[in-house]
């Protein structure tokens, strides 16, 4: 049994777009994070996160979608199915809808704890690194030890939601504790 919310589904290699495809033709809501590079004078579109989308599972639905062409498995640890942070999906979602140019990073577990306040980004929270040059926020996913990074002007207002140099809840701790033991 598993529990509605929003999981991480693994793909079979460079399927993410397929598996998009089928499993919104299934009816299903699927958020598949994107960004364009350039390569030989065109643009291409590739997954933020290579291998992975994120779909909003009912109760008794995941057996639809992991039997699905293209699709792996559901994301998880100890053989259970663990659902995604839905303040992550949000923050995640508001960085996809915007215009704004995004960029595939390492997982960045810790920093100032933000929520952005004004432009097109606001109302992500996610984590800020300011250098003395450029302002960087990014959006991480605890479960796939991965981030998005955006760069923000000097007008985007930010606000603090705490002031702690590590962010660590349950979840991040659980999927450390798991990566320690592979």
């Amino acid at each position: 049994m598993i529990s509605p919310g929003w999981y991480a589904v693994e793909t079979k290699s460079n399927q993410e777009f397929t598996v998009d495809r089928i499993l919104r033709v299934k009816g299903y809501e699927v958020l598949l994070p994107s960004y364009e590079t350039h390569s030989t004078g065109r643009a291409l579109k590739r997954a933020l996160f290579p291998g992975y989308l994120f779909c909003r599972i009912g109760a008794n639905t995941s057996a639809n979608v992991v039997t699905s062409p293209g699709v792996r498995r559901l994301v998880g640890f100890g053989g259970k199915y663990l659902p995604v942070d839905l303040v992550e999906i949000a923050s995640l979602r508001v960085v996809v809808e915007s215009s704004v140019l995004r960029t595939p990073a390492l997982y960045i577990p810790g920093g100032c704890r933000v929520r952005i306040s004004s432009g097109p980004l606001a109302g992500a929270c996610g984590v800020m690194e300011e250098g003395s040059y450029s302002r960087k926020f990014a959006v991480s996913i605890a479960l796939l030890q991965r981030s998005v990074l955006v760069q923000l002007d000097d007008t985007t207002d930010v606000t603090l939601l705490e002031d702690r140099s590590r962010i660590a809840g349950p979840l991040e701790e659980r999927v450390a504790m798991a990566l320690c033991r592979q």
